[in-house]
């Protein structure tokens, strides 16, 4: 499954982006139309399954919808999905949890297909006004096919926050290729859909994260970023914080 983002061109011959592409799209308009439209794979024709391909995730895009989930909702996620999605050691007992929850520093959505949960993510915060993607996972079954992309776009559409901190494991704790490789989609998936780089890392309970930041109404400063995570790592593992969780400048 490839990803798009705005600035992707998706037709080489004629310079046409995935944004030019956006612009011009409704459901109600056939491929053809589209392709008349923009030019995309007009001339040599060999982009046409690709604005096929994009034009089929702008439609099944047209029924998500967001909403929060309740504690209860959540509490299933986390024993029916987050147990498998998760590796063990980065994965918070529901007792802890649910103490951030109720204490008004946690809150979870999920992205919904109809009636059906397609995506969910859990958020932390510490009252600065960026949060912390805590978790992030599109439902077994579901994957592959842009929802994890639509999610990310609906959150920014919401501007919630000035932006999401992001934690992505960067592949050196992989122990076969296809870690590696998963750890490598993981990184440019974020970055297709907006992510930008920090001078940071995190060490969390022995699993090497890259810190990345999706800007949604503004891109701050790097020490900004880092004095917000450091707030919000000092409030989420306490004790545990510079001793099996730390935060790093990256040289």
């Amino acid at each position: 499954m490839k990803h798009f983002s705005d600035e992707t061109v998706i037709c080489r011959c004629t310079g046409v982006t995935c944004g030019e592409i956006k612009k011009v799209f409704s459901p109600e308009k056939t491929l053809q139309q589209i392709i008349d439209e923009t030019g995309a794979g007009a001339f040599c024709r060999r982009c046409v399954f690709a604005v096929s391909e994009y034009i089929d995730i702008l439609k099944s895009q047209q029924n998500f919808h967001l909403r929060l989930l309740s504690k209860m909702e959540l509490q299933t996620v986390y024993y029916e999905q987050m147990q498998e999605d998760f590796d063990i050691r980065e994965l918070k007992a529901w007792e802890t949890i649910e103490g951030f929850y109720d204490a008004g520093v946690c809150f979870a959505k999920g992205l919904f297909q109809g009636e059906m949960m397609v995506a969910y993510a859990v958020f932390f915060t510490a009252g600065s006004p960026y949060l912390l993607l805590d978790y992030f996972a599109v439902c077994k079954n579901m994957r592959g096919k842009g929802r994890g992309s639509a999610f990310l776009k609906l959150i920014q559409g919401e501007k919630l926050c000035e932006g999401l901190i992001l934690e992505v494991e960067n592949g050196s704790n992989a122990r076969v290729k296809e870690e590696l490789e998963l750890c490598a989609r993981r990184l440019q998936f974020y970055y297709a859909n907006g992510a930008i780089s920090t001078p940071y890392a995190c060490e969390l309970y022995g699993v090497q994260l890259n810190i990345l930041y999706l800007p949604i109404c503004s891109t701050p400063e790097m020490p900004t970023v880092r004095n917000a995570l450091n707030d919000i790592y000092m409030h989420m593992y306490g004790q545990a914080y510079g001793k099996e969780v730390f935060l790093k400048d990256i040289k």
